[in-house]
Parts: structure tokens; sequence; C-alpha cells
């Protein structure tokens, strides 16, 4: 189709802000953008809209007036996502922390 998956992210809230996270992101990524944003994650999945904004707010401050957040926001984000949970999933391989 030719979106990238930031794109897609930035345009699918909008219609559907309600949706469960689950439907694109592994339990695993979102659980990762609350803790990249130090919160504790909740234990059931929030919304798509949380969780996008939840990515974006390394370059996104989210008042009123700055509307959703942008495509490169978004790739920066997901980009530091997939890798918190790469280096988890190698910690995990290792047996853990010790």
């Amino acid at each position: 189709m030719g979106v990238s998956a930031a794109t897609f992210y930035c345009q699918l809230p909008v219609p559907f802000p309600e949706l469960n996270a689950e439907l694109l992101f592994e339990r695993q990524e979102w659980q990762a953008a609350y803790i990249l944003n130090r919160k504790k994650p909740p234990k059931r999945a929030p919304t798509l809209n949380t969780v996008i904004r939840l990515i974006a707010l390394g370059g996104f401050l989210g008042r009123k007036r700055d509307g959703e957040p942008g495509v490169k926001i978004l790739l920066i984000g997901l980009q530091q996502v997939r890798e918190f949970c790469e280096a988890m999933q190698f910690v995990q391989a290792l047996g853990g922390l010790e």
C-alpha cells in the first residue's frame, strides 16, 4: 500500500480513539510505552489513542491546541519502543537480571 506504520498510527486514532490498543500493539509494546514514560502499565490494555500519545511523548507535548502527534515523532517513539522490547527479550533469554 505504500503507507508507513507511523502514518497509519497517526491517522487511525482520529476516527477510532477508543479502540483497544492490542488490536495494533503486542502487550509487551504497549507496556513498554508506559515504562518508557515512567508510568506503571495497567493490567488491561488501554485505548489505542492512549498508547499513541505515550509513544509520541518524547517530542509531543500534548497541549489542547497541538492536535495529534505527527509521523516523525511517532517514528522516533516506535523505534524506542521496539528497541526497549528487543532489550527486554534479550534479558529474558539470558535468564533475567541478577
